[in-house]
């Protein structure tokens, strides 16, 4: 009896999928990307302008694939049965976006952002709509691709903010400086030319991520000094809005040199301590400590404080800050930067204990073959 039911609701099954593909001249004639999936959030069916947003081979077969397998989400890349099955997916709105739209059978609409295994983003609207058809719910999904107007909006505000910090800076010291004997201010200048240099590097910071985003940074590799690198890293941060009334050390046991691109790496070691600092309290102190092994060397960036878990999901995502608007790209882009360009690994740990510890662990000599 239970055999002949599951039978019979197979054969519903594949008639129910058969006449929907039957309506596909219709649906491919639709200009927005739209794709139909089953109550377990399998597609069954997406038009040819889902395929082309995706750069889907028209001959691959997307049946029984989910949104995250398509769009090689790096969570659903993790486990072997794919997207849905990662602790944090129940974090992702495309996801809960169809989930939600079958539970209160009313259409529902989310911004979804997903971080791919290639440490990029894609940002989709994405409005799902419940259906009966055959006595089987269905779910109707048009997705508008966001990508450009949320990477334009947010590195606009990131770089606006960034820019108002250092140059509150450089006006306030200027103010004060003005003030003294002629002699005095010229022992000033070099004060005023560090200040004055992280406003530039700010602006060919947030290029230098335009041009990651693009696959267009070339990378320039060059020998380093590890003691030669902490200097100028130091000498960043002495005049560093995020640093007031909070104290870096480092911690190294033995001098070395390396093969890295030194711009790329220290952007992304500055990132990693802006982020430390801008998590602490005055009077709190971040440390990094640098360790090198066999064949590779790691940068760790530790301070007081743990994330909380509700957090975690959103570590690396773009966009994503626990510091208010105007923030959410430090993170992403020592992933991006790290992994992408510097051919090393980024991750973190965080604990009531031992407080956050963010890491790059990058070769000692570079891949060039790679």
């Amino acid at each position: 009896m239970c055999n002949s039911k599951l039978q019979q609701n197979r054969i519903l099954k594949n008639n129910a999928v058969r006449r929907l593909h039957e309506a596909s001249d219709v649906l491919d004639a639709i200009s927005t990307s739209y794709l139909i999936t089953n109550n377990r959030a399998e597609i069954i069916y997406c038009n040819e302008a889902f395929r082309r947003s995706c750069n889907i081979d028209i001959n691959l077969d997307v049946e029984n694939l989910r949104p995250g397998d398509i769009f090689q989400c790096v969570n659903a890349g993790t486990k072997k049965s794919g997207c849905g099955t990662h602790s944090k997916c129940r974090y992702c709105n495309f996801r809960n976006c169809i989930v939600e739209a079958l539970e209160e059978q009313i259409p529902i609409q989310k911004e979804s952002i997903i971080n791919n295994v290639n440490n990029k983003m894609t940002a989709l609207l994405v409005t799902a709509t419940p259906f009966f058809f055959e006595n089987q719910s269905f779910v109707s999904i048009t997705t508008i691709d966001i990508t450009d107007r949320k990477k334009k909006d947010l590195m606009e505000s990131v770089f606006f903010h960034d820019l108002i910090n250092l140059a509150g800076s450089l006006d306030a010291y200027l103010g004060v400086i003005s003030t003294y004997e002629t002699q005095e201010i010229r022992n000033h200048i070099n004060t005023v030319k560090q200040i004055s240099s992280q406003v530039l590097d700010e602006i060919i910071s947030h290029r230098e991520i335009s041009k990651a985003e693009e696959n267009s940074l070339d990378t320039e590799i060059s020998e380093i000094d590890i003691n030669e690198l902490i200097e100028e890293i130091t000498d960043i941060f002495n005049f560093h809005p995020s640093k007031s009334g909070k104290e870096i050390n480092f911690h190294i046991k033995n001098d070395f040199i390396f093969e890295s691109d030194r711009k790329l790496l220290e952007r992304t070691l500055i990132n990693m301590i802006k982020n430390a600092l801008e998590a602490i309290c005055e009077g709190e102190t971040v440390h990094v400590i640098i360790t090198k092994l066999l064949s590779d060397i790691v940068f760790e960036v530790r301070n007081p404080g743990e994330i909380s878990p509700d957090v975690f999901p959103y570590i690396f995502t773009y966009g994503y800050s626990t510091k208010g608007k105007g923030r959410g790209i430090g993170t992403y882009s020592i992933k991006l930067l790290g992994e992408n360009f510097l051919k090393g690994k980024a991750w973190y740990e965080s604990n009531e204990k031992e407080g956050t510890s963010f890491y790059l662990k990058i070769p000692i000599l570079y891949p060039m073959n790679e």
